[in-house]
């Protein structure tokens, strides 16, 4: 920087000592921090001191567009404003190749938007590409307002060693979040065993999966659909409105989980409004930018869905984001599935008790009414039993003996109905003992006797030979009316 031009520093030495000093400060204050935010912002301030400049920005890389992410003395409306290269040349070129771009006067060259940078009152900007891993993500903008300058190698020089320094920070932050997020899912796969093999409620198991997972991958909401047919049941909620729990919702209204359903593998939607595909109800009415999306499978079947979301904006899902949620994924599939078949048990286990309770309530009718049939017929019998202790004609105590054995067959009928409900209690035990055929031939002769009479029918039975019981063989009785 030369002459007026030249900031309020002293001259080239001192100039190129006060930046290497300002530099070497810069460099171990961000060295010392783990946090991106913090490092770059550091970065900015303290810069914009060393070099005497008015206003400093961070523009992130987002696709093919540049991303207003932090602004030093600049409007705060420009934060997350978007930007194309025709926009930013200063930038694209700073990420094409790699250095430090300065321009002294950037209301008359070509490498600016001179437009743009009189409408932000930028007369001289020096842009450095934002690196990590080799890779441009972003630039840092330093701006001169007040005047032009013209910028010295001191300053080609700090910028130079700055882009390395910054790189290298950032590159430490990576890595110590990235041990801290392993650590992370190393805890929460931890606890998600703990919880599947401490809890029974498997609805409160899917509950803390889902806030475990969410947290972890550090999505702002989440879903667990269960598949019925062709329709998506809501089944569990995270930092949504539980009215949707029960809602459900068709293929074209839930797309990604159709998606998934039918490759059977994950989806990742950086941008919805980027994805035609996903133009659908579910998100539009969650107002969704970002999703990670993956099918839930048991034994080869898809039974459900596991969709994670950002909604403030679209955000960029990393692989140990992805890897975690596949591992959680197994999990959640068996909590699902789990929780289908306890609900099935537990409807099995009322029916049960239902058809037990019916069982026992018909038992107990038949028992109550075993007895109560029991006390008349015995005053039955015992009417008979003086009846034929009486003198009686042949025919008469033929009749009445009848009607003796019938009102026996009776009793023996209620004895069998108490037998059931025994055999219902499984307390019934069966005895083996010599019976005879002819006598119980007989009697059920003479339980249908009236009604044949009364029909004006013959009836007639015969005993053939039956071995022990040879007394009775060849004995016939005809009935006539």
């Amino acid at each position: 920087m030369n002459g007026q031009d030249v900031p309020p520093c002293s001259d080239y030495v001192t100039r190129a000592h006060q930046l290497s000093m300002d530099l070497n400060n810069i460099l171990m204050r961000i060295n010392f921090s783990n946090d991106r935010d913090d490092i770059l912002h550091n970065v900015v301030e303290e810069s914009c001191k060393a070099l005497c400049c008015e206003s400093g920005r961070i523009d992130m890389r987002e696709g093919n567009n540049w991303v207003v992410r932090y602004a030093n003395k600049l409007s705060n409306n420009l934060v997350g404003r978007s930007f194309n290269d025709e926009d930013l040349p200063h930038a694209a070129l700073a990420m094409v190749t790699k250095k430090p771009v300065a321009i002294d006067d950037a209301f008359n060259d070509d490498r600016t938007n001179t437009e743009l940078m009189k409408s932000l009152g930028v007369k001289s900007v020096l842009a450095l590409p934002l690196m990590e891993n080799e890779v441009v993500i972003g630039a840092l903008s330093f701006g001169y307002h007040e005047k032009a300058v013209s910028f010295m190698a001191a300053e080609m020089n700090f910028a130079e060693q700055m882009i390395t320094g910054v790189a290298i920070a950032l590159q430490n932050a990576r890595m110590y979040h990235e041990l801290e997020e392993s650590k992370k899912l190393g805890d929460a796969l931890n606890e998600i065993d703990r919880v599947l093999f401490s809890m029974k409620d498997y609805e409160t198991i899917k509950d803390k999966m889902l806030q475990l997972a969410t947290d972890v991958i550090g999505a702002e909401t989440a879903v667990i659909f269960s598949k019925e047919g062709d329709r998506w049941i809501v089944q569990n909620v995270y930092k949504l409105s539980e009215s949707l729990i029960g809602q459900n919702f068709s293929n074209t209204e839930v797309m990604h989980t159709a998606i998934t359903a039918e490759t059977k593998r994950e989806i990742v939607i950086q941008d919805v409004s980027n994805s035609p595909d996903i133009d659908q109800k579910f998100v539009d009415m969650l107002d969704i930018r970002s999703l990670l999306d993956f099918p839930l499978i048991v034994k080869g079947e898809v039974i459900g869905d596991l969709t994670f979301h950002y909604h403030s904006s679209p955000i960029p899902f990393n692989e140990r984001q992805v890897e975690f949620a596949r591992k959680l994924q197994i999990a959640i599939s068996l909590a699902l599935e789990n929780s289908r078949l306890y609900d099935a048990t537990e409807i099995a286990i009322a029916a049960r008790r239902k058809a037990e309770k019916t069982i026992k309530t018909k038992s107990q009718f038949l028992a109550n009414m075993s007895h109560e049939l029991r006390t008349p017929m015995t005053g039955v019998l015992g009417m008979l039993d003086l009846v034929l202790s009486g003198k009686l004609e042949a025919e008469q105590r033929r009749f009445i003996n009848t009607a003796h054995a019938s009102a026996l067959s009776m009793v023996h009928i209620l004895n069998d109905i108490l037998d059931l409900t025994k055999i219902e209690m499984g307390k019934l035990l069966i005895v083996e003992k010599p019976f005879n055929p002819r006598k119980c031939l007989e009697d059920t002769f003479n339980i249908f006797l009236p009604a044949a009479k009364c029909k004006g029918l013959d009836l007639s039975f015969t005993v053939a030979d039956c071995g022990r019981f040879r007394e009775d063989v060849g004995n016939v009785a005809l009935y006539k009316c």
